[in-house]
């Protein structure tokens, strides 16, 4: 534990990383004065939590060959099947990418068509799934988001708008997977950028 005097009545406590899962209590006073003289008038204490560190599996942008790639993401074609050795990509899709140039490089550019599936290899458990389903040039209806064999979702988007969605799921066989599929409506294709 190090004490760094920051001023008259201001101080600055440091202590060494804390990598066990749990709380901690730092506890603080009643006998400390500052450099005045002024006495800490009570005891405060400080609960800290430390969570595991969220599980970070993969950033997909997809996009069409040539497209730029929004950083931090790794770049996904509409051609990229999945195998064991990359650990993603379309199961089966009948898609297309497209990139519409503009200065989003997330949402610029997507893969769209009457439906898809994504699998990715992870660690059995819980996972934050989140997705950006949208195109800044035209409408999309009734597209239905199902992750690991149940349907989470039907998104209706309009051009321009980007539906911004996060899911939990269960992951008990290694496999992440997301399928959508367009339901119907006026136009007959999904998007997902």
């Amino acid at each position: 534990l190090t004490v760094t005097t920051l001023g008259d009545n201001r101080f600055e406590i440091s202590f060494a990383t804390q990598s066990e899962i749990g709380e901690y209590q730092l506890t603080i006073g009643p006998d400390i004065t500052d450099l005045a003289g002024n006495a800490l008038t009570s005891q405060e204490i400080i609960t800290l939590t430390v969570v595991p560190p969220p599980i970070h599996v993969g950033r997909y942008d997809f996009g069409s060959s040539g497209t730029r790639v929004a950083s931090d993401y790794t770049g996904v074609l509409a051609s990229d099947l999945y195998n064991a050795a990359r650990g993603y990509g379309w199961q089966s899709a009948s898609l297309t990418g497209f990139d519409r140039f503009t200065t989003d490089l997330l949402l610029s550019d997507f893969h769209y068509g009457p439906s898809g599936t994504f699998l990715m290899d992870v660690q059995d458990g819980q996972y934050e799934v989140v997705i950006s389903m949208g195109d800044e040039g035209w409408f999309h209806d009734q597209m239905a988001v199902s992750l690991e064999g149940t349907q989470v979702d039907v998104i209706t988007t309009q051009a321009g708008e980007y539906a911004v969605r996060s899911y939990l799921v269960d992951v008990s066989d290694g496999q992440l997977t997301l399928d959508l599929t367009d339901q119907g409506g006026a136009n007959p294709t999904i998007v997902i950028n």
